[in-house]
């Protein structure tokens, strides 16, 4: 199975362009791989004006009951709306939240 993922990983990012969008968007495949064991390791994602300038979004994964991630969920928010010191506050609901609807869903 890892092989199979990995072809599907690397097949999936040979349909994107990396072009630069903002001063954060990830240009490579390898920016990106390194971004992805960070979201994997902390357990949710920030996007930090990745792709537009004063947007930035925290996402939490949805999982099925094997523990494959199948969906998440999200919160965006300008750069005012999100402050980098205060994820938590967001991050937390967000992350109970998608814990709950794989919890349900698992059932």
């Amino acid at each position: 199975m890892p092989g199979y993922r990995n072809r599907l990983y690397k097949k999936k990012l040979s349909h994107i362009s990396w072009q630069t969008k903002t001063a954060s968007t990830l240009t490579s495949p390898e920016a990106y791989r390194q971004h992805l064991i960070g979201v994997r390791q902390q357990g949710w994602a920030f996007d930090n004006e990745e792709d537009i300038v004063n947007i930035r979004c925290l996402a939490a994964p949805i999982t099925d009951s094997s523990g494959q991630v199948i969906a998440a969920i999200s919160a965006v928010g300008t750069v005012l709306d999100i402050d980098p010191a205060k994820l938590q506050r967001i991050i937390d609901p967000l992350c109970r939240t998608a814990a709950h609807i794989s919890r349900q869903l698992g059932k």
